[in-house]
């Protein structure tokens, strides 16, 4: 197996050159190595290619169905685990700012309600542990196509991590 770390443009390139190289050695990484951008982009070279990251867009839950349908309806392709967290930073300060009444200029108690945020969103549940640091699951995803998609299945995941987990 080999374990790479690439992102941006590199997982494009990457990908495509073990595909002609002839590699068939399994690949293991971190979730940005096979974004939908780079499986837009690699197609059937990234399929097998297993990683770890907070998010897939066809989790199957009720806030991700929605939540996908709502950006595939606006933006035209696929969230990405970015825009998960854009979207799940956005409803924490929304969620917190609705708990103290709209007065944000009350710092500590907007601080405090913070905090306290707690909901369900696309990747599950949204909260925070005791430094205020996100904490949640890891999906274990594997490169499949799904019609003429090419996308992250989740085939594990290993629940409620934050930045104090150990195994």
């Amino acid at each position: 197996m080999l374990y790479v770390w690439f992102a941006g443009a590199e997982p494009i390139r990457v990908i495509t050159q073990f595909k002609e190289y002839g590699v068939k050695t399994p690949i293991l990484s971190q979730g940005a190595f096979t974004a939908n951008y780079v499986l837009d982009s690699v197609k059937d070279a990234a399929l097998g290619i297993v990683t770890a990251k907070h998010y897939s867009d066809v989790l199957e839950t009720p806030e991700n169905r929605r939540f996908v349908s709502a950006f595939l309806n606006k933006y035209k392709v696929r969230p990405d685990a970015w825009s998960e967290q854009a979207y799940a930073g956005a409803k924490a300060v929304g969620e917190a700012i609705k708990a103290i009444g709209g007065k944000v200029e009350d710092r500590q108690r907007f601080l405090e309600a913070l905090r306290k945020v707690k909901f369900e969103g696309p990747a599950g549940t949204v909260g925070f542990d005791e430094n205020q640091q996100r904490v949640f699951d890891v999906y274990i995803r594997k490169v499949e196509k799904s019609g003429n998609n090419y996308v992250n299945r989740v085939i594990d995941k290993i629940p409620n991590v934050s930045q104090n987990w150990s195994p």
